[in-house]
């Protein structure tokens, strides 16, 4: 194996000796190697930290309209439909090891997807961003029982972050009890971890060229097991089960969803920011994108704010000096390293 051009720092590769770290560094915290798809990459992972910020208001707004089944399927139909040509160009349904990384990949987001519009639908949209934040521990967690040694400062950078969100999102002081909903939001933040964390090592051994139809295949598994998810739902709740339905009704049930807030969610919190994160996990590691992630409740509670009219307490300007801060100087200092390879065929 060798490091394409751009690769951040990790072991070595190619046959070259490593890199030998700076003077006062231990080993396993060499710094990242800053180049421009390094620094792309990070603005892009921020920019999808703001999109997830956005989504949190983008549920409760549309779940008052629609069940919580129906917003996934249509959401993640739209989508799947968005990538699918990227992944019949690509002839993405053909390779057995893009099928079996979207099995795994796309499961981890049917459940985080299903456990978090489930939870906010129990639990305000703050309580649900602080559960949500513990994927930022979620993946450290991971990557060291993988063998992989996580610099102090990722630690230090995660539990400085997480106080600070536990600032933001609490600092109206409402006190309630952990509840149904914030479990649900913690169960979510689990997966999306996972996720993280497993799509770096998955797409290490993927070429480049068949991101996008591995892209196409996660979202193509989220919409059918989405559709599952709506169908049982219906055959639970609506009046005489799937047997009533008839052609009328769906019309004027599509004719009436909420399709602007889907549409964005489709195309903007969802097909945009796995495209980001897929990408982006090839230049930086699953740990420092889960630590700029942490930015996405100063995110939420600015779009709270703007469309939902929910107060930013004082001590939340605290929590996001802390949150900003930590990520900001675990970044600079180049205390998250590129620790899976990308394998690439001998020519």
């Amino acid at each position: 194996a060798k490091r394409p051009p751009g690769w951040g720092v990790g072991g070595g590769g190619g046959g070259e000796p490593p890199e030998a770290p700076p003077e006062g560094a231990s080993d396993g915290e060499t710094p990242m190697k800053w180049t421009f798809a390094t620094v792309g990459s990070i603005a892009l992972v921020n920019l999808a930290a703001a999109l997830f910020g956005s989504n949190q208001v983008l549920i409760k707004l549309t779940e008052t309209e629609i069940s919580p089944s129906t917003l996934n399927f249509v959401r993640f139909s739209i989508a799947a439909l968005a990538f699918l040509p990227l992944g019949l160009k690509a002839g993405a349904f053909k390779k057995k090891k893009l099928l079996s990384a979207a099995r795994e990949l796309g499961t981890y987001l049917f459940i985080g997807y299903t456990a978090q519009v489930l939870g906010l639908g129990m639990t305000s949209a703050s309580r649900g961003a602080v559960m949500a934040e513990f994927s930022v521990l979620i993946v450290p967690f991971w990557a060291k029982l993988s063998g992989q040694k996580i610099p102090n400062i990722v630690w230090y950078a995660s539990v400085i972050a997480l106080f600070g969100v536990v600032l933001v999102t609490e600092s109206d002081g409402s006190g309630a009890g952990f509840n149904l909903g914030d479990a649900l939001c913690l169960l979510s933040a689990m997966c999306f971890g996972t996720h993280v964390f497993r799509t770096e090592q998955r797409t290490a051994s993927i070429d480049n060229e068949d991101l996008p139809g591995l892209i196409s295949l996660e979202l193509c598994l989220l919409a059918v097991m989405c559709g599952a998810y709506e169908l049982v739902d219906l055959g639970l709740h609506n009046p005489g089960g799937l047997q009533s339905l008839n052609l009328q009704q769906i019309s004027y049930h599509l004719a009436h969803l909420p399709w602007a807030n889907l549409v964005a969610m489709g195309m903007g919190t969802t097909a945009l920011t796995l495209f980001i994160e897929i990408n982006a996990l090839q230049n930086i590691s699953s740990t420092l994108a889960s630590l700029i992630y942490t930015t996405e409740p100063l995110w939420g509670a600015l779009f709270a704010a703007v469309f939902l009219k929910e107060k930013f307490g004082g001590l939340g300007y605290l929590g996001a000096f802390l949150i900003v801060g930590s990520t900001a100087y675990a970044t600079v200092k180049g205390g998250v390293v590129k620790q899976t390879e990308k394998v690439v065929k001998a020519d």
